[in-house]
């Protein structure tokens, strides 16, 4: 036996690099994939809350003949009155998007809400006619995966980085906000 010769123990640098580039391609491909199905996921969990608030503005209607009073006249987070001082809701869910303080500032960390019968803007006509003409009576607004105000409204089609607003309006649901203010 040649004692010279050593005996090899361990990888080639070729070898490595072969295995360091292939777990590189497989990450590749697996984190858009990742991705995506944690914005689906996010999503899901929006609409689901604001199908639940609107079902519970709804046995709100009919307990009181009216909506509750909305953001536009009550300030910021008005929708809270689903959990006070009648328990429509055990708690409102909060918009987990909500992550700029100026934006929790202004408008709340909660989804806002707007009744069409009131509209201190004068965008519309008084006494909800425009927003009923557009087919919708309460409008859940949340600032989107991106958590920005941004007025685009939110399409799954934009690929991973899909940017914009979700608007749940009810009890028509508009594609679009721009379709309702033609």
């Amino acid at each position: 036996m040649n004692m010279d010769r050593k005996e090899r123990i361990g990888f080639t640098l070729i070898e490595l690099l072969i295995v360091v580039a292939i777990i590189g391609i497989l990450a590749a491909i697996a984190v858009p994939n990742f991705l995506q199905a944690r914005n689906k996921a996010q999503l899901t969990v929006i609409i689901r809350d604001m199908r639940t608030m609107d079902d519970q503005l709804n046995i709100y209607k009919l307990d009181n003949n009216r909506y509750p009073i909305s953001d536009y006249v009550n300030g910021m987070n008005s929708i809270k009155i689903l959990s006070t001082p009648v328990s429509y809701m055990a708690s409102v869910p909060f918009d987990r998007h909500r992550k700029d303080p100026e934006l929790i500032k202004t408008r709340g960390e909660l989804y806002n809400y707007w009744y069409n019968e009131e509209d201190p803007s004068g965008r519309y006509n008084t006494g909800g006619k425009d927003w009923a003409y557009h087919g919708w009576y309460v409008y859940l607004f949340s600032v989107g995966i991106d958590g920005d105000v941004d007025w685009i409204t939110y399409n799954p089609s934009n690929g991973v980085a899909s940017n914009g607003d979700i608007r749940y309006f009810s009890p028509r649901k508009t594609a679009d906000w721009q379709d309702s203010i033609n």
